[in-house]
């Protein structure tokens, strides 16, 4: 399967249609990253507040359960300057950002810590805040007009981005799913990003590019497997070639194939 710049294009769409959905302070088609040559900070901080509000309540239990206020969040991030700086930053952008992505998961520890039962507290976790911040900032109406701030940007990883690594990107050594997404150690998950960028620019895409693409591919493919496998046998009465082959082996286009078949056929309950 060959990726392109459109899929990512049409898929952003989708997922900032989807995010513009919800009652939050600004929307990306309409609010403008930089303002008069300026970085946006109310629109970093929509961003920052956008990735908490979907995260840490399924993620992270307080200490004194009470849900954390944004205001605490933009305090422990002094005033969510790293974000801010990065945007500031006019000289070797794209060099710097590994080192500017884990001063950063270091100064969210150390805040996500005062708050939370440190046992919930993982780089995993602390990853998926950073980049899912800057996949929201991507997503912003001038964002493509300021590249070099994004295409050195991590795909965020969760249970879905790992699920399609383990299945697109094969390399010796590589265990995608020995361990939860959240529990990833700062190791695992630079050799995880380095063969995910390898596969990116296979593609002529960024990671972050390619994770708006992956993410409801492989949400799609999983639920399709899930509903298919309840109906093997009826399948097999009208495709023959379909018996002994492994689920996920079959490409996404002929899962949706088989599901119109079972409909058209009646086969379904």
């Amino acid at each position: 399967m060959q990726f392109t710049r459109d899929q990512f294009i049409k898929e952003r769409a989708r997922f900032k249609e989807w995010q513009d959905g919800k009652t939050l302070p600004v929307t990306f088609n309409n609010t403008e990253l930089f303002v008069g040559g300026e970085i946006n900070e109310i629109a970093v901080r929509a961003a920052i507040e956008y990735c908490f509000n979907d995260i840490t309540p399924r993620t992270m239990t307080r200490k004194d359960k009470v849900q954390l206020e944004f205001s605490e969040i933009t305090q422990a991030l002094s005033s969510y300057s790293p974000f801010v700086n990065r945007f500031k930053e006019t000289e070797n952008i794209r060099n710097r950002f590994r080192e500017w992505h884990s001063d950063t998961c270091r100064k969210l520890e150390t805040f996500l810590k005062k708050y939370y039962n440190p046992e919930c507290v993982t780089f995993g976790k602390e990853q998926k805040v950073v980049n899912m911040v800057f996949k929201n900032l991507y997503c912003f109406c001038d964002a493509d007009d300021h590249e070099d701030y994004f295409c050195s940007c991590d795909m965020p990883l969760d249970s879905y981005a790992l699920e399609w690594c383990s299945r697109d990107i094969k390399a010796k050594g590589l265990k995608w799913k020995e361990h939860p997404w959240s529990n990833l150690d700062s190791e695992q998950y630079e050799q995880f990003q380095k063969n995910i960028r390898d596969k990116a620019e296979y593609y002529s895409l960024s990671p972050l590019q390619l994770e708006f693409i992956i993410w409801p591919r492989i949400q799609r493919e999983l639920a399709l497997e899930g509903l298919l496998g309840n109906y093997t046998s009826e399948i097999q009465s009208f495709s023959p070639q379909f018996t002994g082959r492994n689920m996920k082996t079959i490409p996404l286009e002929e899962k949706t194939k088989l599901l119109k078949g079972l409909l058209e056929k009646g086969l379904m309950e």
